[in-house]
Formats: C-alpha cells, sequence, structure tokens
C-alpha cells in the first residue's frame, strides 16, 4: 500500500488483513483456524472475481447468523454483489432473510439456492421467480464465488 492510492482493503497470505482509509493503514493479523480459512477465501474471492488482489470490498453482515452453516457464504455473496450491483444486493438479502441458503456441490462444481426448513412454500416460489429475473447475473456471481472459494477449500 501506497501514500498515493485510495482507500483500499488488501489481504496479504493467511490471515493478514491491511486497511488503509483516509491515508491510515491498520494491520490485522487472524490466528484462528476458522477466521484464518475465511480470510483466505475472500482473498482468493478478491483475486478470482476482480484479477487482483486488491479491492475496495465492504464485508456484509449476514442478515440470518442464526443459520450459521452457510453464513461465510452469505457473507462473501451479499459482499460482492452490494459491490457490483444494488439491487441484486437487495434480492439476495431478502432471499436470506426469507431462510435461503446455500450449497456448495463440488461434484457438478457448483453453488445454488438450497431452501431448509426456514423457508416456507410461499417465499421460494416468489425467490424461484426473482432469481429468473436476475438469472444471468446470479449465474455469472455464484459462479465466481464457487471457483474462489473452491480455491481457497483446496477443491476444483
Amino acid at each position: 500500500m501506497d501514500d498515493k492510492s485510495t482507500d483500499e482493503l488488501r489481504l496479504f497470505g493467511q490471515g493478514v488483513l491491511k486497511i488503509k482509509v483516509g491515508g491510515e493503514i491498520d494491520t490485522f493479523t487472524f490466528r484462528a483456524s476458522t477466521r484464518k480459512a475465511f480470510i483466505a477465501m475472500m482473498r482468493q474471492m478478491a483475486t478470482a472475481i476482480y484479477g487482483k488482489e486488491s479491492r475496495i470490498l465492504m464485508q456484509k453482515e449476514d442478515p440470518r447468523p442464526d443459520l450459521q452453516e452457510d453464513s461465510d457464504l452469505w457473507v462473501i455473496i451479499l459482499s460482492v454483489a452490494d459491490f457490483e450491483e444494488e439491487e441484486l444486493y437487495e434480492r439476495l438479502k431478502e432471499f436470506r432473510l426469507a431462510g435461503c441458503r446455500l450449497a456448495m456441490n463440488y461434484e457438478r462444481r457448483n453453488l445454488a439456492f438450497n431452501f431448509g426448513t426456514e423457508t416456507d412454500e410461499p417465499a421460494r416460489a416468489t425467490i424461484k421467480q426473482i432469481a429468473k429475473e436476475h438469472k444471468d447475473h446470479i449465474k455469472s456471481l455464484f459462479k465466481r464465488v464457487y471457483k474462489g472459494v473452491a480455491k481457497a477449500e483446496g477443491k476444483k
């Protein structure tokens, strides 16, 4: 990070995060394996999605942290969606609030919506309809996120 660059978030190696805002640089080192894995995924995501290691990407919160199983995936999906297109971010956030889940399928090499018992039938129908309207962008986003997460996890 140099003094001439704008605000940025940069991930260095496993578990080191540097954030530059207003000319001041903060460095954070994470030692917990789950945090390190998450930071590594975010680094891989930024590289896979944007083709470079650093990018301003505001991390979003999972609006349903009670659904812990796929919470890290939702943080990544919502963060990237917010960066790329606000309307898509709002729709995906609504999906999550309705209890929609995400599933990594390593055999099919994709990331997909997965409905748990938290999502009632009317909400599922609405989500499917809205997802059709945003099909191309969601497909592209999920493909890039799958690629980044799979790489970070050492999968193909």
